[in-house]
């Protein structure tokens, strides 16, 4: 497993995507609290400071290489997060993933694989990650991108992805969103 650098940025899909900072406080305080994104999430206080003092935090778990989280940029500006969090040298979990309202299809999806290949560059390993049971079309969407079922409870289930059938349904989404055009 590689240390991602602090000044990483990523660029594919149409978007770019980088490690977050201070200056993303307000835009992701706005994502976790908008009450139709955030229902699955866990919840926050509509408090700018808690936020930014969460992400100063947040950043020296980054230097130890144990959180990633990382923001998406279209052409418009920041369009949504995501992160790898409990990084061990076999595994890794991915979660906190918002989009915000008005986003492409393309474009959510396109943060997901994304983050996937940020953990194959950096040789960090997909482990098990947990989704609401509520939260129905992240569900099928992770199932449709050949993540299984391996555990659940009353609240939630626990999936991890099988690498063979998450790369053909991968494949299948670019040629079906036509993800390759870069100049999106």
């Amino acid at each position: 497993m590689k240390k991602i650098p602090s000044d990483f940025t990523y660029s594919k899909y149409g978007l770019t995507c980088r490690l977050v900072r201070e200056e993303d406080a307000s835009f992701i305080l706005q994502l976790r609290t908008d009450p139709k994104l955030s229902q699955f999430v866990h919840k926050v206080d509509n408090d700018l400071q808690a936020q930014i003092d969460w992400i100063r935090e947040y950043k020296r778990r980054e230097e130890r290489g144990e959180d990633y989280y990382f923001i998406y940029f279209s052409k418009n500006g920041p369009i949504g997060v995501n992160r790898l969090y409990n990084i061990t040298e076999t595994s890794s979990t991915s979660g906190s993933w918002i989009c915000k309202k008005g986003s492409l299809i393309e474009e959510s999806l396109a943060t997901s694989f994304i983050l996937s290949e940020i953990q194959s560059l950096f040789d960090i390993h997909s482990g098990p990650f947990n989704v609401s049971k509520g939260n129905n079309q992240v569900v099928k969407f992770h199932l449709s991108m050949g993540a299984e079922i391996i555990e659940e409870n009353d609240i939630e289930y626990t999936l991890r992805y099988n690498r063979e059938k998450y790369l053909k349904a991968k494949n299948k989404y670019i040629l079906l969103f036509n993800l390759n055009n870069e100049s999106k």
